[in-house]
This record gives structure tokens, C-alpha cells and sequence, in this order.
């Protein structure tokens, strides 16, 4: 997820070519006004859709919560002031859209020097989405933030989730690490 574009536009205004994914229409609109700036050295594609396995629509909200979760069963909010069962908090008077899911391979054709995932829980599905293109496609460098405390809502046991990861890691040749507050170690 997108969220407001900040990597997005920090990449975009140093001339690489970037395509973002954003789910939530509030986020997007940040976005998309961002990235008009005349400082953008290679404007963004910016698709409004969800990267997932599954085909898919759910309805979101207009607003930019920063931590929506969109499942195939609705919309989940990391937000502390919603319990896990409410969907993200909308303007009063806003509207809701549907909003799609696609796999990246639909949208990228060549190498991939960086992909950041950033799903807040989704990070299986988007992974299987991205499968095929693991594959084929050399992918540099990757950053995922784990947020496997959500797996759960996305259907995802952990177990199972974590071996899918690593034999999708293992697929697109990667060597992998983890990141952490206790240092750099490395991953089976």
C-alpha cells in the first residue's frame, strides 16, 4: 500500500520509474496531487487497487486512515480507537467505491530493482500475487514489513504463512534477513 506516497514520490522525484498500489481513495488523492509537482523527475503509474492472489472488490471508504485492512470478507482498521470487527472510520457524508484487486504481473515487465510491501497483514497474499513475477523477473532488493499479529484476519495462519513466504522467497532466489530492534539476522 501506497498510504500517502512517501516512498513513492521520494523514487519518483529522483528519476526511477515506480508503480504504487493504494486501496484507500483518500490516500490515492494525496497522492495523485503529489505527484503533479513539476519536481517529479519520472511521474509514478498509480494504480487504485489491492495486490492480492484472489480476485476481489471491496468497498472503501474516501478517507486516508494510514492503516485500513481490506479483505475479501470487508474492511478491517489497525486504528486503536476501532476494534477489528469495525470497518475504517469515513467522513460523514463521504462516499464509498469499489476497489478492485490485481497481481503485479499484470502492470510490471521488466526487472524490479526495489518492491516494498507494506500491506499491514496482507503480506502472504500479496507475495502469492506476486508469484510468478518472482520467478521470471530478477527483484533486486525487497522490503516487507511483517505484520503477522494480522495474518489472521486475512484468513493466514501463521504457520502455514511463514513456510509459503519462504518458499516464495526461495523461488525468487533471495537471501534473506531480518530486520529488527536487536540487530541483522539471518533467515533460514
Amino acid at each position: 500500500g501506497a498510504n500517502d506516497g512517501f516512498y513513492t514520490l521520494a523514487s519518483s522525484v529522483r528519476g526511477c520509474k515506480t508503480i504504487s498500489f493504494e486501496p484507500q481513495i483518500g490516500c490515492l488523492q494525496n497522492l495523485y496531487f503529489s505527484a503533479m509537482f513539476p519536481t517529479m523527475a519520472n511521474p509514478p503509474l498509480i494504480y487504485n487497487a489491492f495486490l492480492s492472489d484472489a480476485n476481489f472488490s471491496v468497498d472503501s471508504g474516501t478517507s486516508c486512515d494510514g492503516g485500513a485492512q481490506f479483505t475479501t470478507k470487508g474492511a478491517r482498521s489497525s486504528n486503536r480507537d476501532y476494534t477489528p470487527d469495525q470497518e475504517p472510520w469515513v467522513h460523514p457524508g463521504s462516499e464509498k467505491f469499489p476497489v478492485k484487486s490485481m497481481q503485479l504481473g499484470e502492470v510490471v515487465q521488466n526487472d524490479i530493482k526495489l518492491l516494498l510491501i507494506d500491506v499491514e497483514g496482507a503480506e502472504v497474499s500479496v507475495l502469492n500475487a506476486c508469484e510468478t513475477l518472482l520467478e521470471t523477473r530478477s527483484v533486486h532488493h525487497a522490503i516487507i514489513e511483517w505484520v503477522v499479529g494480522r495474518w489472521s484476519r486475512f484468513g493466514i495462519d501463521v504457520a502455514a504463512g511463514s513456510l509459503r513466504a519462504v518458499a516464495i522467497a526461495k523461488k525468487a532466489r533471495w537471501e534473506c534477513r531480518l530486520l529488527d530492534n536487536t540487530g541483522v539476522a539471518a533467515l533460514p
